[in-house]
């Protein structure tokens, strides 16, 4: 047991450690944190988990602009199969009859056969494949989503369960047990057992709770260390 609290005590050293270099602080200071371990039990609905994912993930984001720059693209190939037209103003004065005279000039190339099809069909191409590639991620983030929310709801209901039924029993053991020892009822290794069945609980409890936060954290961090690997494109 001994031996086991001094691997916590360096554990929580090197933590502190490594927080005091992220934050710039060359000695920082362990400083106990008061919360009560039910309020920590996020609540989160599917439907609207959901709708927040797909109106704001920026894996999205980056497939619509994709698909903007496509539609962009077919818009100019389509221009360039319209020959632009030049104008010209033509104003003359006759000096012999008085007259003045005015006229304008259209003139533009005729275009018979390169009507720019090749270029625009590519352009259309891509905003196809485009548009497919943001339909097969909307699937891909419901996916892993579903799979995230049934790991939030496996841990939940396991943090629950510690918190609302295992601790309760194996804290009131505990009271038994030391009132018991404290009038010579049970002996002392009997007591270490009850101890040692609460504080295993107790860990178990907030092992949970910190399985159940970091899923939170991945679905509300809009499941991005969820994502595919770099290198394994989405086509």
């Amino acid at each position: 047991a001994i031996a086991c609290a001094s691997a916590a005590i360096a554990r929580r050293s090197a933590a502190t450690r490594r927080l005091g270099a992220l934050i710039g602080s060359n000695d920082p200071v362990h400083r106990g944190v008061a919360a009560d371990p039910k309020t920590m039990v996020a609540q989160l609905e599917y439907g609207a988990v959901l709708a927040d994912l797909l109106a704001s993930s920026p894996e999205l984001a980056e497939r619509f602009t994709e698909i903007q720059k496509a539609r962009c693209e077919v818009s100019y190939q389509r221009s360039l199969a319209t020959p632009d037209l030049n104008t010209q103003l033509i104003a003359q004065y006759d000096d012999a009859t008085g007259d003045a005279i005015a006229g304008v000039q259209i003139g533009g190339p005729l275009v018979l056969w390169n009507r720019n099809q090749g270029a625009i069909g590519r352009a259309q191409a891509e905003l196809t494949a485009a548009k497919r590639r943001l339909d097969r991620l909307e699937q891909s983030l419901e996916q892993r989503l579903a799979d995230a929310f049934g790991r939030y709801e496996a841990a939940k209901s396991q943090v629950e369960a510690l918190q609302d039924d295992v601790l309760p029993r194996a804290e009131e053991s505990l009271e038994l047990a030391t009132a018991g020892y404290e009038a010579g009822e049970i002996g002392f290794l009997d007591l270490l057992t009850v101890q040692r069945t609460y504080f295993v609980a107790s860990l178990e409890s907030l092992r949970s709770l910190r399985e159940l936060n970091e899923t939170v954290q991945r679905i509300r961090g809009r499941l991005i260390d969820a994502a595919p690997s770099a290198g394994v494109r989405l086509n």
